[in-house]
């Protein structure tokens, strides 16, 4: 189903770990939209996220307010936890690989190699918690999107990349 919104809002925020969608729509077009549900949503890359409907209010003027989380929280934060280890010289690849497993997310093939490195963890950890380390291992950020069959998500997709600098600052002249 596609919505007309009266309004959006998508927000990342590295300081809490969200990421969260919000918007607007008029009330004849909220029919099938309740808590649960997910939604697909086209981001300024192109790429297309997906993320779980966690609040539905009919506001004033015949609108209704939906707020929705990342499904990458819900699907890799709550998975089974990890047991304290350690991965010894891995690739970014390898590594994301053994955190993923038994998530319903995969590597992408646009994961970047970040060399071999080793990382360890004392305590059990969430595979979000794992590829925020990993993150830091490799000097590299997370991603999240979906790539999309005919009306179904087919592959839902992690990548380790080098974060993309919005500003550069000039070099100072002698």
């Amino acid at each position: 189903i596609r919505l007309s919104l009266v309004g959006s809002e998508m927000c990342i925020r590295d300081r809490d770990n969200s990421e969260t969608f919000d918007f607007v729509v008029t009330n004849d077009r909220a029919e099938h939209l309740r808590e649960r549900n997910r939604i697909i949503v086209q981001d300024m890359n192109g790429e297309y996220r997906e993320f779980v409907i966690i609040r539905v209010t009919d506001a004033f003027e015949d609108t209704t307010e939906v707020q929705c989380n990342a499904s990458y929280l819900e699907d890799i934060n709550t998975a089974r936890p990890i047991a304290p280890g350690k991965y010894k010289a891995m690739s970014t690849t390898q590594a994301l690989t053994e955190v993923l497993a038994n998530t319903g997310w995969e590597v992408s093939d646009e994961t970047e190699h970040g060399g071999f490195r080793s990382t360890s963890w004392t305590a059990y950890a969430t595979p979000y918690e794992l590829i925020n380390q990993l993150g830091t291992t490799y000097g590299m950020q997370a991603s999240y999107y979906v790539e999309l069959g005919s009306h179904t998500v087919e592959h839902r997709y992690v990548k380790l990349a080098k974060p993309c600098l919005l500003y550069t600052s000039p070099s100072p002249r002698d």
